[in-house]
């Protein structure tokens, strides 16, 4: 799921992004007291595909470090380190980067691994 999620992100696909995420899917975009920027299963693909207008060339790597599997509860946690660059000619004429360890929680539903969170 990772991986496709990456190849996703890549192709700037908020379509397939979209399949691969839990009807459940929530993320506080890091403020977790301002609901106003909050992502959902809902709201998710118009917010990437916004997104995808203004990036150019995205290029991710994922370092996964743990993977954790509940299955009494169909859930699995993958803590993970992901390296990004892009262009947003918009916004910089210079290349952007960010890294960060991270999170991404994923629940089965109807047999599949679907993104609950940390994106």
């Amino acid at each position: 799921v990772m991986e496709k999620y990456r190849a996703a992100l890549e192709a700037r696909d908020a379509k397939a992004i979209q399949a691969l995420v839990s009807p459940k899917f929530r993320d506080d975009s890091g403020t977790p007291d301002d609901p106003a920027d909050d992502l959902t299963a809902s709201n998710l693909e118009a917010h990437l595909q916004a997104l995808f207008q203004k990036v150019q060339n995205p290029k991710v790597d994922f370092n996964v470090r743990r993977v954790e599997f509940h299955e009494d509860e169909d859930i699995a946690l993958a803590i993970y380190y992901w390296n990004a660059s892009w262009r947003m000619p918009g916004l910089n004429a210079r290349p952007q980067s960010d890294s960060e360890l991270e999170q991404m929680v994923f629940q089965k539903v109807n047999g599949e691994w679907k993104i609950v969170s940390g994106i």
